[in-house]
């Protein structure tokens, strides 16, 4: 057990998150900042982002390498994509990978480019893939507690009606009158 612990407090962990779900190409470019967090119990030297694009694209990540990221300590990087005039009006796939120098492959994920004409605009529709789902609000969010929550305690109080219901027939069953009856009707 000491040993697993050993190696997992080796591994390195970085958390990811950005400011926006897609990079919106409105106009001729679009930036986006991307937040590194490292969650290791030892310092990360010459932390780099790299972004690489399934179509043209052009892509500039600043600063270009941090040198120096502490146990707990925040990194942020900021991506600029400039349209091509080979870049298709759609959305595409960016790829990211953040590294260091002892460890090559820390940390990958996809984000996506939208450089279609509507791409700066609020949408109220996020778009999964091929499947539209709609935000949902804090109603729904409270009523899926309750249910969660309710849930067990509706389940309990029917099975202790159940019960209570079987105990008073056993009783019932169980009373001299009805004793003598039932020995009638098996002679």
């Amino acid at each position: 057990m000491t040993g697993l612990l050993l190696v997992l407090l080796l591994v390195p962990e970085v958390g990811f998150f950005t400011d926006a779900a897609d990079l919106a190409l409105a106009g001729d470019e679009g930036r986006i900042r991307i937040v590194v967090r490292n969650r290791s119990p030892f310092a990360l030297d010459d932390l780099r982002l790299q972004v690489h694009a399934a179509r043209p694209l052009s892509l500039e990540v600043r600063p270009a390498g941090i040198p120096h990221c502490r146990p707990g300590e925040r990194c942020t990087f900021q991506v600029t994509a400039r349209r091509r005039a080979d870049t298709p009006p759609a959305r595409f796939p960016l790829d990211f990978e953040v590294s260091s120098r002892r460890f090559p492959h820390l940390l990958a994920s996809r984000l996506f480019a939208d450089a279609s004409p509507g791409a700066g605009r609020r949408r109220e529709w996020m778009d999964a893939g091929t499947i539209n789902i709609k935000r949902t609000g804090r109603r729904v969010h409270l009523l899926a507690m309750l249910l969660a929550a309710g849930m067990p305690v509706l389940v309990l109080l029917g099975l202790g009606l159940y019960f209570r219901r079987q105990s008073r027939r056993r009783a019932a069953d169980n009373l001299p009158d009805n004793k003598e009856k039932s020995r009638g009707q098996a002679r």
